[in-house]
């Protein structure tokens, strides 16, 4: 069985103050650093203070966020969450939602999602 350590990893800021470790991946390019898998993503994302992912969606695969350090608003359509560590939320298929770290410390939480499987 494949162990890779999130901490050896270099994030990739996908935005301004906002990292993603891709630990398991469907992806040839992100499978240089992540363990391969056929339709399964799972990433650590770190969300520092302040900021935020706006409303987006996705067409093709469900989205599971779980909180591991500090706390996350997580807002799904017009319904606002805040998380703390341990707790999830899911944004299914073509469900709005919003990831922000309204707090004072670096928040971390897994994204679990699935996609198309490849041939």
């Amino acid at each position: 069985m494949p162990v890779i350590d999130p901490t050896t990893l270099v994030g990739k800021e996908i935005q301004p103050n906002m990292f993603m470790r891709r630990l398991v991946s469907q992806d040839p390019e992100e499978q240089k650093t992540a363990m391969a898998a056929t339709a399964l993503r799972v990433g650590q994302l770190e969300v520092g203070p302040g900021a935020s992912i706006g409303p987006h969606s996705h067409t093709a695969n469900d989205e599971v966020m779980v909180v591991l350090e500090g706390e996350l608003e997580i807002t799904l359509g017009d319904q606002v969450h805040k998380l703390k560590p341990g707790q999830a939320a899911l944004a299914p298929i073509n469900s709005t939602h919003i990831i922000a770290n309204r707090g004072q410390q670096t928040a971390k939480c897994l994204i679990i999602s699935h996609s198309e499987v490849r041939a």
